[in-house]
């Protein structure tokens, strides 16, 4: 049972490909996590983890979901394909942010229609960054740490590995004429 309000607890519903690595970021982060999957096997490879609370459940049972106390956490991230009978469920018991994955267009439209916060389709994503780095030689090297912002504007952290730019002015490089913007 999860109690009261937890506004740093993140629930992900759906522990496949997609929600591991959201599990997984948010572990990195040191972030509480609530892992919900009807696979028991997919909740296994967590269970060593103190920050991730397993639940085997059907996540379109509303009892089941106000049994664990799902109204506590602030925000869900539906995370399974052919989700909309989970989100109809959570936007029934009033949850205040669902991020939901869209596996089509189609899908995308009905849960923007039935009122879900942020959708998330991951092919279009990974294949939109996929094509930035692609176009752009000079992205290839730093592809890890990428995050296209959009309207054209992509923003990624670098190393400093040249010994002639260590204690150098930021403003005597000049980044601005190469059309860069540092953010600090």
């Amino acid at each position: 049972m999860v109690s009261k309000k937890r506004k740093n607890n993140i629930c992900v519903i759906g522990v496949g490909r997609f929600g591991t690595a959201i599990i997984d970021e948010l572990i990195e982060q040191n972030i509480p996590v609530l892992a919900i999957d009807m696979d028991e096997k997919q909740l296994s490879k967590y269970s060593n983890y103190p920050l991730v609370t397993l639940i085997n459940t059907d996540a379109t049972d509303i009892n089941t979901l106000q049994s664990i106390g799902i109204e506590e956490i602030e925000t869900i991230i539906v995370a399974t394909p052919n989700n909309i009978e989970i989100v109809a469920v959570l936007l029934e018991l009033n949850i205040e942010h669902i991020i939901a994955r869209a596996s089509s267009t189609r899908n995308a439209r009905v849960l923007k229609q039935i009122g879900v916060d942020l959708i998330i389709r991951p092919e279009v994503e990974s294949g939109i960054r996929t094509a930035l780095i692609a176009a752009n030689s000079s992205f290839i090297k730093f592809s890890k740490s990428l995050t296209e912002l959009g309207n054209g504007f992509v923003i990624g952290s670098s190393q400093l590995l040249n010994s002639k730019l260590i204690n150098v002015e930021l403003k005597s490089l000049k980044f601005n004429k190469l059309g860069v913007t540092l953010v600090l």
